[in-house]
């Protein structure tokens, strides 16, 4: 058969997982500025790579950003949202039983 030549270096080719992709949108992205996303289309697509995440077993969300998400509602059992950016999300009826919100930004939050 035909053989292959190897590269010395395969770090260009290797890319981020899917986990590490969605984590590094949810913590850094805020989406790139030559998407035309509105701030809810965005707050709303940054929930959905949160609940995909923690379906998939993540549990450190420190330092995401979440500013103005609709986490209504929503179960996250002892995940670590320490120096999260929660400034006005909607945190009612949220169950964040177990979790660490040390260093989060709650300014104009909903907490009810």
């Amino acid at each position: 058969g035909h053989r292959i030549p190897m590269t010395q270096d395969l770090s260009p080719v290797i890319s981020l997982t899917p986990v590490d992709s969605l984590f590094e949108q949810l913590k850094f992205g805020r989406f790139s500025k030559h998407e035309t996303v509105g701030m809810g289309d965005e707050s709303n697509m940054q929930v959905s790579y949160l609940l995909r995440l923690y379906e998939m077993g993540q549990r450190d969300f420190s330092g995401v950003d979440l500013r103005g998400a609709d986490l209504s509602g929503i179960t996250l059992i002892e995940v670590n949202l320490t120096g999260a950016n929660l400034t006005g999300a909607n945190l009612s009826r949220a169950f964040l039983t177990k979790s660490n919100l040390s260093g989060a930004f709650l300014n104009w939050a909903n907490l009810s």
